[in-house]
């Protein structure tokens, strides 16, 4: 798991170990260390990110990636960035979307 600035720093390491089958990016934890907690859309913030997966890439090891928000476009978007597994947000913006389409629906009737 890639949750630190310091393992961004480190990957080249951390991916050349033997036994290590692939990566998975955390970038909530990731943006945390460097000092910005949750805000993992800033542009230092993605520059990490793309420098993990690019680094994996060279490599040919598999990068994953915790995509956070509920919206699939974000997921086709780190498909496309080559990430090759990805967990896929959590389970309270799933429960916050079931809830907002229900009363939305119950306000057009």
């Amino acid at each position: 798991q890639i949750e630190h600035i310091q393992a961004v720093r480190d990957i080249d390491a951390i991916i050349s170990t033997e036994g290590i089958d692939g990566v998975i990016i955390g970038p909530y934890d990731l943006s945390g260390s460097m000092g910005y907690p949750g805000e993992y859309h800033r542009e230092d913030v993605k520059v990490a990110i793309e420098n993990v997966i690019a680094a994996c890439k060279r490599k040919n090891i598999p990068s994953g990636f915790h995509v956070i928000e509920s919206d699939p476009a974000n997921l086709n978007q780190k498909i496309e960035q080559g990430c090759t597994f990805l967990a896929y947000s959590l389970d309270f913006f799933f429960l916050g979307d079931a809830a907002r389409n229900g009363m939305n629906k119950v306000k057009r009737t």
